[in-house]
């Protein structure tokens, strides 16, 4: 029956409920299959009165149509697409954008099986514009009904969204396996041992490499690590447990066997034993910390000063056992890691109490490093340089000092390294910093003598690389130089095939061996009296073809500039570096200026004499005086990655210096970069043109048989190519591959009367091999041996009295080196 009350007020269940009461009240119901309020069934009415009068968010579909109900709470996760409308409108008309998703859940509950319940479960809606993942915890419940189809009149919603929770929670997890990426790549050993018995839970690759790569994740240390029993190191570990005193020790010996019944291994170790205490100040474990100096200990006292920065790195025990979250919190070393855009991705709080002491702010995850130094931009582009080799995947530490206006100059040991995933796929770099400053006087000279040494190594690996990449280069190169010779006294079908052969020496030569060659020594200079005007007026073209259409070249020589002698090929490479750097310097564009003039009588520290002043400037951004103190140094650059190698100026400086001239560069902050290349003056007069083209090429109606030649070769374009220059020479050429196929054919019936051969080849001989077998088996035989790696062979061929032709050559210097030969060998003949 109905009360009283309820007969005077029909309407009583729509009372309040903020503005949806409002709403609701206000609504056209009539207008709906639901009809009327008054009409409502009492299941219904009593759902929404339950509705309206919670601040809980609910939602209520009733009917086969599904007509809508929602309260307040509800209406403030919608955006405005769908709210107010929802109220009242049919639930598929509502929600086709989901309905693949919440239809067969509300199907299930109107048809009387179960109710659903989900947890953090993603339903995407559109709201403000853009459509949004947005997870929820919900249930779906039926409202009964008896006269409805399966007992059901409609579906009750009890939601809450926690979207907010659930990023939160994964931005936690994605956080958790950062760090343990920056655990696992760390530098140095780790390991957390749990409990009295120092049961290893984790263990990075370092700790396991050092031990001897064993299975110990689970095991004590006593069943684990023998060696370390015997040692004392257990020993030491119990005492940090019972006392909750931290233990180091730098240069500590640790003897390792690495399998039974082998002799152990040596190492020496910096380490510290670091106890971990509950929130109750009892100790739970210890976490090892420390480094490996085996490779440094032979020289002991400068690599212990080196390294000896790891006494009280820990500065406190983690409160939980979550070592991976607070690696990088409880170290006094310094730690920072950054994705490839410079955005902090880990910071420990040590780097975090000193950054805001250096720069007066602190420095947090996902702030942008560059940013953050953008008030100091020396040491801005400083740190750029550094953590772009991080980034570019080199490993490396450098000392760093800091003048402090508070604690005077301090000095820093900075350890940047490649950061990578799983799949060892580089995402970012991280940096280990310690504070030297108590050692800084002695850290000083190590890292001097350190930089020495690694410069040195740096520069003989360079040499060691580029020589053997510019043989298969100078092999390019021959076929292009060697096809210009020949190609006018070719037939055409002949001429063609030349013609795609250096087409495709230009696709795989890619220009850079030159220049490799030169930086790394490897190459002799090739000196010439040169015209420079004449020139780099026939660049004009290629420096077009390098530049932008918004940088503008002007090219002005002084009246009577007098000639230099110098390699023709790298003073185009030098002036062409020089013009690319010039207009990387001028984003927006700007004009680069070429010129020259007599340098008459110079006396200084590096000039004594005549020379000839070539200058580079451009109008662009100009240099830091820190940046131009560096600018010679072999791989130094200030250009984004991937965009310079760091070579131009430590290659132009090498070409000068080598041509008995110096360069030298002034540059100031916007106002644009000057580089001036002194060249000395020659007395011999440059060939012109017309008249070096007459005099090296020979004339093809003059040339006579010269008889059978061997050419060893296994490059086969290089070889079909140097076959037809042979033949414009008068030569029958028969070719083979190699050292073996060469004394094969010598030893046939045909006679050669010389052997030409490339001196590297695949096989067990290689061009010198094969000369000193032709000299026992065919004494008197000329060879001449040719390569493109010319200090690599040249002392050995000299030692046996062999000539050695470097590549590229053109036509009339190998007509000389054959004629020497054999003129040679005719001589030394007893008949």
């Amino acid at each position: 029956m109905t009360s009283p009350a309820a007969e005077k007020r029909p309407l009583a269940f729509l009372e309040g409920g903020g503005e949806m009461g409002e709403r609701a009240r206000a609504f056209d119901w009539a207008s709906t299959p639901l009809g009327a309020p008054e009409t409502w069934p009492a299941q219904l009415k009593t759902a929404v009165r339950l509705l309206l009068s919670t601040p809980h968010p609910m939602f209520i579909w009733w009917g086969p149509q599904l007509i809508q109900f929602y309260n307040d709470a509800y209406a403030r996760s919608l955006g405005p697409e769908h709210h107010p409308g929802a109220l009242g409108q049919r639930g598929r008309e509502c929600w086709r954008e989901i309905w693949d998703i919440i239809g067969p859940q509300i199907e299930q509950v109107m048809e009387g099986r179960d109710a659903t319940w989900k947890e953090n479960a993603l339903v995407p809606i559109t709201r403000n514009g853009a459509r949004e993942d947005v997870y929820w915890t919900y249930s779906y419940s039926p409202i009964d009904e008896p006269d409805a189809p399966h007992g059901v009149g409609g579906v009750l919603v009890v939601c809450a969204e926690t979207s907010e929770q659930v990023l939160a929670e994964r931005k936690h997890l994605a956080e958790r396996d950062r760090l343990k990426e920056l655990f696992r790549q760390a530098p140095g050993f780790m390991a957390l041992l749990d409990g009295p018995n120092h049961v290893i839970e984790m263990a990075n690759p370092a700790y396991l490499q050092l031990i001897g790569n064993r299975e110990v994740l689970g095991k004590t240390v006593a069943e684990a690590q023998p060696d370390a029993v015997k040692q004392g190191y257990l020993d030491l570990l119990d005492e940090v447990y019972r006392s909750g005193k931290a233990f180091s020790a730098t240069g500590a010996k640790y003897e390792v066997t690495r399998a039974p019944g082998t002799a152990s291994i040596e190492r020496y170790v910096d380490f510290v034993y670091q106890p971990i205490a509950d929130a109750e100040g009892k100790v739970t474990g210890i976490f090892v910390e420390g480094f490996d100096v085996t490779g440094a200990h032979a020289d002991a006292d400068a690599v212990r000063e080196l390294y000896d920065t790891l006494e009280q790195r820990v500065a406190d025990a983690v409160a939980e056992r979550n070592i991976l979250a607070d690696l990088v919190e409880f170290s006094d070393t310094h730690i920072l890691a950054i994705d490839l855009c410079y955005y902090v991705l880990a910071v420990n709080n040590s780097y975090s109490d000193e950054f805001e002491r250096i720069y007066g702010h602190r420095l947090k995850v996902h702030d942008n490093l560059l940013e953050m130094l953008k008030g100091d931009p020396v040491r801005a582009e400083r740190m750029r340089g550094f953590w772009n080799r991080a980034i570019s995947g080199e490993d490396f530490h450098v000392p760093e000092t800091f003048d402090s206006p508070t604690e005077g100059k301090r000095y820093y040991d900075a350890r940047f390294n490649a950061l990578r995933d799983r799949s060892g796929k580089q995402v970012g770099a991280f940096v280990v910093v310690y504070d030297v400053t108590d050692r800084a006087s002695e850290q000083a000279r190590l890292a001097e003598a350190e930089a020495r040494v690694q410069q040195a190594q740096k520069i003989e690996a360079i040499g060691q690389l580029t020589g053997g990449v510019a043989h298969d280069f100078n092999n390019l190169l021959m076929v292009i130089s060697g096809g210009l010779e020949v190609m006018d006294a070719l037939a055409p079908a002949r001429r063609e095939k030349v013609i795609a052969g250096m087409r495709q020496a230009v696709e795989k030569g890619a220009g850079l061996s030159r220049q490799l060659l030169a930086f790394s020594r490897r190459q002799p200079l090739r000196p010439e009296p040169v015209n420079l005007a004449r020139k780099i007026g026939g660049m004009r073209e290629m420096l077009d073809r390098s530049l932008r259409g918004d940088v503008h070249v002007e090219v002005a020589f002084d009246a009577g500039l007098w000639p230099v002698e110098v390699d023709p090929g790298q003073l185009e490479l030098v002036m062409l570096n020089l013009a690319v750097n010039a207009r990387d310097a001028m984003p927006g564009g700007g004009t680069i200026r070429i010129g020259g003039r007599n340098a008459p009588a110079l006396n200084d520290e590096e000039l004594f004499g005549d020379y000839v002043e070539l200058s580079i400037a451009d109008t662009g951004t100009g240099m830091l005086p820190e940046v131009l103190a560096r600018v010679f140094e072999p791989f130094f650059t200030t250009k984004e990655i991937g965009k310079g190698s760091g070579l131009g100026l430590a290659q132009a400086h090498g070409f000068a210096k080598a041509s008995r001239g110096t360069v030298r560069v002034e540059s100031e902050p916007r106002k644009g970069t000057t580089v001036f290349l002194y060249l000395p003056r020659t007395d011999k007069l440059p060939v012109d043109d017309a008249e070096e083209q007459e005099a090296e090429t020979p004339d093809r109606n003059a040339v006579q048989a010269q008889g059978s030649l061997l050419l060893v070769e296994d490059d086969d374009e290089v070889a079909a190519l140097t076959g037809e220059m042979l033949a414009a020479l008068g030569y029958e050429v028969t070719r083979v591959e190699n050292a073996d196929a060469a004394l094969g054919a010598l030893a046939g019936e045909k006679p050669f009367g010389v052997v030409f051969s490339d001196v590297m080849m695949p096989g067990q001989l290689d061009g010198i091999d094969l000369s000193q077998e032709i000299r026992l088996r065919r004494p008197g035989l000329p060879v001449v041996l040719t390569t493109g790696h010319v200090e690599a062979a040249k002392q050995k061929a000299e030692a046996l009295g062999l000539s050695v032709l470097p590549k590229p050559y053109r036509l009339q210097e190998l007509e000389a080196a054959l004629g020497d030969a054999r003129k040679h060998a005719r001589d030394a003949s007893p008949a």
